[in-house]
């Protein structure tokens, strides 16, 4: 059942989410980016000149998304003071892209405004503004991020793979995944998140998710999506998802696939 639309306690954000909020608020304030360039642009000229004070999201564009900073400490990361080919290599794929050239060649997509809203509500857990929202344009649910990842909404209540200040899950993501997914959301719909491929539906990205692990919302998220017809052995009968709960020892979770018919 969908809850009285409302927002429960704020989330708590990771370090690097916060950090990464801040920066992004240093580049738009309260309004937005019009284009994926415009973003971009912005987000290397500010991660690029925050590296040196070592910003936690400077730092986690470099150890998450850079190939030859994977891991680093932020005092390697800083004493090394990268290229600004490198800063501008992190940034691209830490949203969702392969490469620069990737992103320079996406970088005319513009914004969609309701939609760049439906994501922070889901990412919040406001499923007040994200009701409204839906209403208002109900085929929300089945548009996609400009970005590199191509994310849907339903893809940010798994807080994996996507923007990092956007990386976040709390009490009401249940609730959230919920209202989308009675509003139609495609269940087992695939992202371009960590280059793409089968493990990208968002029951794999969330058994994944460091996020609603800490928040302690994982299987709670994953009883709505079986709920509403995610397939248990995977979109293409991988075995995907099982073998996503058994590498984070999420027993409970591997529990209820396995009632819900997964198997090796």
């Amino acid at each position: 059942m969908i809850q009285t639309a409302g927002v429960a306690r704020p989330p708590e954000l990771h370090p690097a989410a916060a950090a990464d909020r801040r920066l992004y608020a240093a580049c738009f304030g309260t309004g937005t980016p019009a284009t994926v360039g415009d973003l971009l642009d912005a987000m290397v000229d500010a991660a690029g000149a925050a590296i040196g004070d070592g910003d936690p999201a400077a730092m986690a564009y470099f150890t998450n998304w850079h190939p030859g900073y994977r891991g680093a400490t932020p005092a390697s990361i800083m004493a090394s003071a990268p290229a600004p080919a490198d800063v501008r290599l992190a940034v691209a794929r830490g949203y969702g892209f392969a490469d620069w050239a990737g992103a320079e060649r996406s970088r005319d997509r513009p914004f969609d405004t309701m939609f760049e809203a439906a994501a922070d509500a889901v990412a919040d857990g406001d499923e007040g503004s994200l009701a409204d929202l839906l209403a208002a344009r109900p085929l929300l649910v089945r548009d996609r991020s400009p970005l590199g990842h191509a994310a849907t909404l339903l893809h940010y209540a798994a807080a994996n793979g996507v923007e990092f200040r956007r990386q976040v899950s709390g009490p009401m993501a249940p609730v959230v995944a919920e209202r989308l997914l009675a509003a139609g959301a495609e269940v087992d719909a695939l992202a371009d998140t960590y280059g793409g491929g089968t493990s990208q539906t968002v029951l794999v990205l969330l058994l994944t998710s460091g996020h609603p692990a800490q928040a302690g919302v994982t299987n709670a998220v994953v009883e709505v999506l079986l709920r509403h017809g995610a397939d248990p052995n995977g979109v293409k009968a991988d075995g995907a998802p099982l073998r996503a709960a058994r590498r984070v020892g999420n027993l409970g979770a591997v529990a209820r696939l396995t009632a819900a018919g997964a198997t090796d």
